[in-house]
């Protein structure tokens, strides 16, 4: 009972550490915004204080200056992010904005040298600030301005506690973090005496090791100088997750509707994006600034994936060291290190390592099996397409088990039939996050990737997908890394296997003590399973990628671990002869391994070249084993402290030293650059001006990139262009029938360019954001510019819903072969498929085509709409067809099963026209539109989730309650 009861204090003050650090970080930097303005008088000075009020409407107070200045002063010091101050009346004054530090410094000034991603145009000065402590704001307007009337709103941070963990990780403050593990080890030693062997603070010496590796490995993400985020090959994180976690964190910090929106592509249902952060491992995203939010995530993430594999590898050794080298391994492994940028996937590994440890539970019966349902529930809800590889392999893994442990084929059976129900159960559990993403996934272009042939399946894949894969087994860096990467497919899809130099050795090892049968088995299996597309498509739907090969860590590892077991044995008995022929034969291996590598890729994959440098590494560690392991053998008596400093010493370094260059030596995003460019190039200051000009429906382009793509989702405005893995099959078919080419030629990446003009006036795009004067002014208007941006509204914008009296000969129109001709087009009549819709056939030639566009247009703009908004997933519109008959209403929003249409209250049918956009038929005279986005499948799911999760806290609680009346 005493030993139970320290165990439990052990982890209860290690636990109390890490909280307290995590909520230092939580402290910082709690953004609550935006504040009110408010409580001035009418004397010589204006005086604003904080509030926490927050502004309603357009997040601007407004106030009266009578006086010649106007000064804001807080009733105490807060960080501000930006602000933003419009006046009624144009600035035909000199106005003058001062912003002093706590110390009455003076930072910031109208001057352009000291203005920061500021706009300044003829009634508004749009600004962001750097994070430090302001004191007040002085605006001095001169001459005195009577009457004017400024609106202004600030984004504050509302505490400005000093960062913690940022510091006690920063290289800067080391001596703090050997503080903190000076500490721990005391903690060690201590429980070590009061529990005897002290064999449960192994966890805390795991976290310690893993925290001190993941400063070294992270540095220059935690001193602040680069945010984690990479824009080299495989650049989901900055073209997909980033922004969408910016658009999500939005919605929920402004308590906005969290279903349709225009910020998203061309259009999106996006709780998919919302029902994310119901994995924990985002919460942190609430409370601390995103580009540090990631990276603690990441850290927790590697704090229970350390936590979990120590519990499973626990439970498959019988000895610490073995364990505690084992759990390094899995928490580094090379494809955690490299997929490990893309958080989801992260997060899909932490989960795996906890279902590991839970198939352990069930294979040996153990009542808490059933808590199992919680990790494979937020695996459910995190990643469908990891859920599914996971599933196969806890089949495999239990009938492999089964057979090791002799369970019989009854046993086996079972064991995978109480997994598939507590599968279902997860699935019923995180129904609300499952439903969206997989809706999305089906609904979308992606699914015809899956339609692979069984002769190209079990066709044989090329030489240089076997030789990528022996090479990353030695390291992920072995062909290259990055944009440099020299093999096969691209640096993310191919096989990741390596772990360590270890695995060479221990399969060696292995093979002469006897397990030659299971060692080549699992080899064979994983060279076939390479090797054959056949494997990709049972195990992760496409037969392409190799992403599924994570499930060859566990093998990998698991093998090491064997060795490792036999190794201190043996070593223990004083048996070394076995290790000096191993190391004899794995030294021979491993160099005509890699002169095989080097031969046959200069024979059948010329543009196979190995990294110089990770050859480097790989031999010096290759040499620092042999030696550590000979070291070993010729002690006159075996000293277990020395075992496990060299070994678990020598496995840390090459962990950090392999995998460094992976985190480090790649295109990762320099903060500074981050700060001025990217989701912060100014977008979103010249659109909340834009918001003040313009209140009604439309949509923007720009003539600049942001270097990426869904950069409308980060910066808040109805853009045109995104990049997305699963774009809808109508949104595609919209882009093939306009024969817009998609960037880089491949239909994740849609760029509608600004010099389409009859594309972008289809998609009703009405203003135009550059960093350039337009030189021709005939089809633009310039509404306003400043600090480098200008801004342009079409003149010959159609409206958000524009009415159609022709429709388009589909084989004329289809003859058509530029986007030019096609998009013209579509100003003289819609296009359909539907043989249904019977209207006046047009039928058009290049040859008179872009004249007759002209008049076409011109009746296209002159439609008679008003009222036009798109609010909690609805589009209204009040339109008068006056066409003297029935006309079709095109709505330029991407067509969708979820979407209902009524006229005048009555229910109507919504055709899809244009290759995929929406129209709907009205009869002539004046009619109330209605069209709204209705998902009843995701209400379903939700109560699905709802039910499911009540239901199973229920049996949770009898059964501990059982549990409890036994004891």
């Amino acid at each position: 009972m005493t030993s139970n009861k320290n165990q439990k204090m052990t982890y209860f003050i290690w636990i109390l550490v890490y909280a307290l650090v995590i909520t230092l970080v939580s402290i910082n930097t709690v953004k609550i915004s935006p504040y009110t303005l408010f409580d001035y008088d009418d004397s010589k000075n204006a005086k604003f204080y904080m509030s926490n009020q927050i502004v309603e409407s357009n997040g601007s107070y407004q106030v009266t200056g009578n006086d010649g200045f106007i000064v804001f002063s807080l009733d105490q010091e807060f960080t501000l992010w930006n602000g933003c101050i419009s006046f009624e009346e144009k600035l035909d004054q000199n106005v003058t904005i001062e912003i002093f530090y706590s110390d009455d410094k003076c930072y910031f000034t109208q001057d352009d040298s000291f203005l920061i991603n500021a706009f300044k145009g003829d009634d508004s000065i749009i600004f962001d600030l750097p994070e430090e402590d302001i004191k007040f704001i002085r605006i001095d307007v001169m001459p005195k301005m009577e009457e004017t009337v400024p609106f202004f709103s600030l984004n504050v941070v509302e505490e400005n506690y000093s960062n913690v963990i940022f510091a006690l990780f920063s290289f800067s403050n080391v001596i703090a973090i050997l503080v903190l593990m000076v500490a721990i080890l005391l903690i060690r030693k201590f429980y070590c005496d009061l529990l005897k062997k002290g064999k449960n603070v192994d966890l805390l010496i795991i976290w310690t090791i893993v925290t001190a590796m993941f400063c070294i490995l992270y540095g220059k993400f935690i001193r602040g100088d680069f945010v984690y985020i990479y824009s080299d090959i495989g650049r989901d994180t900055i073209d997909s997750y980033w922004p969408r976690f910016l658009l999500s964190l939005g919605f929920v910090n402004e308590f906005e509707n969290f279903g349709y929106t225009l910020q998203k592509g061309l259009g999106e249902f996006v709780s998919d994006g919302i029902i994310r952060f119901t994995n924990p491992f985002d919460w942190i995203f609430f409370i601390i600034e995103p580009t540090k939010a990631v990276l603690v995530a990441l850290y927790l993430k590697i704090i229970w994936i350390s936590g979990f594999a120590w519990a499973y590898f626990k439970k498959m050794f019988s000895r610490r060291e073995t364990i505690l080298v084992c759990t390094i391994l899995w928490t580094f492994s090379g494809w955690f290190i490299l997929w490990g940028q893309h958080y989801w996937f992260a997060t899909a590994y932490a989960y795996f390592t906890a279902i590991l440890f839970f198939l352990e539970k069930l294979i040996d019966k153990d009542k808490s099996l059933v808590f199992m349902v919680i990790p494979l529930a937020l695996l459910t809800g995190s990643s469908y397409y990891f859920t599914y590889i996971i599933g196969v392999f806890s089949i495999v893994y239990l009938v492999i088990r089964g057979i090791h442990k002799k369970l019989g084929l009854k046993n086996i059976v079972k064991l995978v039939v109480l997994l598939g129900v507590l599968e279902l159960v997860a699935i019923f559990i995180s129904a609300i996050m499952l439903y969206p993403a997989l809706a999305s996934f089906l609904q979308s272009s992606r699914t015809s990737s899956l339609k692979v042939s069984w002769l190209e399946m079990l066709e044989p894949r090329t030489i240089d997908y076997l030789l990528v894969f022996l090479g990353r087994i030695l390291s992920t860096d072995f062909w290259g890394r990055g944009n440099d990467y020299t093999g096969t497919f691209n640096y993310y899809e191919m096989s990741i296997n390596y772990a360590s130099v270890l695995f060479v050795i221990a399969c060696v090892y292995l093979i002469i003590n006897k397990y030659h049968k299971r060692v080549l088995l699992f080899f064979l299996t994983c060279i076939i399973g390479v090797m054959i597309p056949l494997a990709s498509k049972l195990i992760q739907f496409q037969a392409i990628t190799l992403r599924w090969t994570l499930v060859f860590n566990v093998g990998i590892i698991l093998i090491i671990g064997c060795f490792l077991e036999k190794l201190w044995n043996n070593i223990e008995k004083k048996e070394n002869k076995i290790l000096y022929k191993t190391l004899v034969i794995s030294d021979t291996f491993i160099v005509v391994w890699i002169l095989l590598l080097n031969l046959l890729g200069k024979e059948f994959a010329p543009k196979l070249k190995m990294d110089s440098d990770v050859l480097t590494k790989l031999i010096i560690f290759w040499v620092a084993v042999n030696v550590i392991l000979i070291l070993l053998t010729i002690k006159k008596t075996y000293n277990y402290k020395i075992v496990v400093m060299c070994v678990l010493g020598f496995v840390c370094i090459e962990q950090v030293v392999m995998n460094y260059d992976v985190i480090n030596q790649r295109k990762a995003i320099d903060k500074s650059l981050y700060n001025l460019s990217y989701y912060n190039d100014g977008t979103e200051y010249v659109v909340d001006k834009l918001n003040l000009v313009d209140s009604s429906l439309y949509r923007i382009n720009k003539t600049y990139m942001s270097q990426f793509y869904n950069d409308a989702s980060a910066q808040g405005y109805n853009g045109v262009s995104s990049y997305s893995s699963t774009h809808s099959n109508e949104l595609i078919e919209t882009m093939n029938v306009l024969n817009i080419p998609f960037s880089f030629g491949h239909p994740n990446y849609i760029l509608v360019s600004y010099k389409d003009r009859y594309v972008n006036q289809l998609l009703s795009v009405k203003y135009l954001i550059s960093k350039s004067e337009q030189a021709n002014n005939m089809y633009y208007k310039k509404v306003f510019s400043g600090s480098g941006f200008y801004v342009y509204e079409d003149l010959k914008a159609l409206p958000f819903g524009y009415l159609y009296s022709n429709k388009l000969d589909a084989d004329d129109f289809l003859a058509l072969e530029t986007i030019d001709d096609r998009s013209a087009a579509l100003m003289l009549g819609f296009y359909s498929e539907n043989e249904e819709l019977e209207y006046t056939e047009v039928s058009v030639d290049e040859n008179t085509l872009q004249r007759l566009a002209k008049s076409g247009r011109e009746s296209l703009i002159d439609t008679n709409i008003s009222n036009v908004k798109l609010e909690d997933d609805v589009y209204t519109a009040t339109v008068i067809n006056d066409t003297g008959s029935k006309a079709m209403l095109c709505v330029p929003l991407i067509y969708d099963k979820h979407w209902r249409a009524s006229v005048d209250g009555q229910v109507v049918q919504l055709n899809k026209i244009n290759g995929g956009l929406m129209g709907v038929e009205l009869p002539e005279g004046q009619h109330n539109v209605n069209i709204e986005y209705i998902c009843t499948d995701y209400m379903v799911a939700m109560w699905i989730s709802i039910v499911s999760t009540i239901i199973y806290l229920i049996v949770i609680v009898i059964i501990v309650k059982k549990n409890t009346v036994k004891q």
